[in-house]
């Protein structure tokens, strides 16, 4: 029988693409729900699955269909020389292994998962940029229009909308998208990863066109998967970072399933697609099904997880876990995956002294602290209140070191800090700590945002109640113990009898408190 394979001719019709990858999301994200059939290229089959995956590629793009015999006198091998392949971005370029680390803590009580999500992804990014005096100096030496729009940073065909090189072109492409990430042109990186992808393609196609034959086909089938599954993982990385992560998914959960089949269930390379899986099951508010990934990949990485990046993945893994499992109800699971997750990336912060990226050190610490916080929260939740002082001051502490301007992550450590020093009688420094916080926050927003007058409402609250204790207790000479009672119970200090009192008297104070935090 005759083998039908796609050619893939010059789309005259359009400038731009909008075109599955591999069966994925349409990259215009205007309808993630037009997709390419998902066809297996690694089973017994995989001849005629391949070629017919590549005729329905084509058809949806209306491109014409070849009609190959399947048989030569001297065929050809399949892939004559090796294209490139791209170079994974799990690094400070794109989205490190173990950077995503959720934070239950936040300014509002009603914060969406996704944001969670986006919060966590940018964090080292943003700490890792502002570390680097190279980066910033050359940031602003940039001109507006370098690198510009429309991946004029590299030669592209006004006709097709494309690279211009094909194949060859990979490694042009692949600078080039290295150099837009950098400087966060997310767009124009996705769009330079899409031809790599598209070049891909259009390549096994070729071969498949000079090679007639199915001989040695599901070798190169399989070769054909580890491409495509680097460059979709790749694609789904910038996804993340675009904050898109209905696109995401589709991208991750295909770069799996090849890395699967062409590395092996439990390869880092199958653990790290998977991961971030599940990572976008979270931010879809699909618990259930991410807890089902990370616990599958928990027991794939305790049995291969060698590197730092692998170390600083499970501890990711572990972080998670506990604040999925936080949301289920079980907060003894949850204390103790997050211990789990604190213990990893002690080692990892350890083991980043003499090894690792050139932020290795930055990330593991920041991440450290964001775990710290986590289980400080829990003693919060728990009425532990001086073990959840001293979780959150370690995490205050380490924080202010790496994140700068008034950063969310760190201005809710410490807003829950206040808290807890109220809980364990320190409203002195409940005060001083927010005094710090409205001057940080009027510093990088100005006294008028609205994170600002959240602060200065709260420390005019508790600076009005601790005001109106003291006139109380002086214009009443008849209830000055009750007053001295009052105000020793609220701060924690002893009386005269030398007896602690236990009982705060300032509970009106705290539940306004709390409205107000959670406004």
């Amino acid at each position: 029988k005759d083998l039908e394979v796609s050619m893939t001719p010059n789309n005259k019709a359009s400038a731009h693409r909008n075109w599955e990858t591999d069966g994925g999301s349409s990259h215009s994200a205007s309808d993630p729900t037009k997709a390419h059939p998902k066809t297996s290229l690694d089973d017994s089959n995989s001849g005629t699955q391949a070629t017919s995956m590549l005729s329905s590629h084509a058809s949806d793009r209306n491109r014409p269909t070849v009609t190959i015999p399947s048989s030569r006198a001297d065929p050809a091998p399949m892939f004559t020389g090796k294209p490139i392949l791209v170079q994974p971005i799990n690094n400070d370029i794109g989205i490190p292994k173990g950077d995503i680390m959720i934070s239950l803590l936040s300014d509002d009580t009603e914060i969406p998962w996704e944001a969670r999500i986006e919060e966590a992804i940018w964090r080292c990014r943003t700490m890792r940029q502002n570390s680097d005096m190279k980066w910033i100096k050359q940031k602003l030496e940039r001109t507006p229009n370098s690198p510009s729009n429309g991946r004029t940073s590299v030669l592209v065909d006004c006709d097709d909308g494309r690279v211009v090189g094909g194949i060859e072109s990979v490694a042009v492409s692949q600078r080039a998208a290295l150099e837009h990430l950098k400087y966060d042109d997310l767009e124009d990186a996705l769009a330079l990863y899409e031809d790599i992808v598209e070049s891909y393609y259009a390549h096994f196609e070729e071969c498949l066109r000079v090679n007639k034959t199915e001989e040695n086909l599901d070798e190169q089938v399989a070769l054909f998967n580890s491409y495509i599954g680097a460059c979709l993982h790749n694609i789904g990385l910038v996804y993340l970072l675009l904050n898109r992560h209905k696109e995401a998914y589709t991208h991750f959960e295909r770069a799996t399933a090849k890395r699967a089949s062409t590395l092996g269930v439990g390869h880092t390379d199958h653990i790290a697609s998977h991961v971030k899986e599940a990572t976008c099951h979270i931010a879809l508010g699909r618990h259930t099904e991410a807890v089902v990934i990370l616990e599958e990949c928990l027991t794939l990485s305790k049995e291969g997880a060698r590197s730092i990046s692998d170390q600083r993945q499970v501890a990711e893994i572990f972080n998670n876990l506990g604040c999925l499992y936080y949301s289920f109800g079980n907060i003894e699971k949850s204390g103790k995956f997050f211990m789990e997750s604190f213990e990893a990336q002690q080692i990892a912060l350890e083991h980043s002294m003499y090894a690792g990226a050139r932020f290795s050190c930055h990330s593991a610490t920041l991440n450290l602290a964001v775990t710290k916080a986590n289980m400080g929260f829990l003693a919060l939740v728990a009425r532990h209140h001086e073990v959840a002082v001293d979780a959150l001051e370690y995490a205050v502490h380490n924080q202010q070191l790496l994140l700068r301007d008034a950063h969310r992550t760190l201005m809710a450590t410490m807003d829950h800090l206040v808290v807890a020093q109220l809980f364990s009688g320190s409203k002195d420094k409940a005060v001083r700590l927010l005094r710090r916080m409205y001057h940080m926050q009027s510093d990088a927003f100005g006294p008028t945002d609205t994170r600002s007058l959240a602060t200065h409402k709260k420390l005019m609250l508790l600076e009005e109640a601790e005001t109106s204790s003291v006139v109380s207790s002086n214009t009443n000479s008849n209830d000055n113990m009750a007053a001295s009672s009052a105000m020793d119970s609220a701060t924690g200090e002893p009386n005269d009898s030398g007896k602690k009192q236990s009982t705060p008297k300032s509970n009106n104070i705290l539940k306004l408190f709390k409205s107000m935090t959670r406004k």
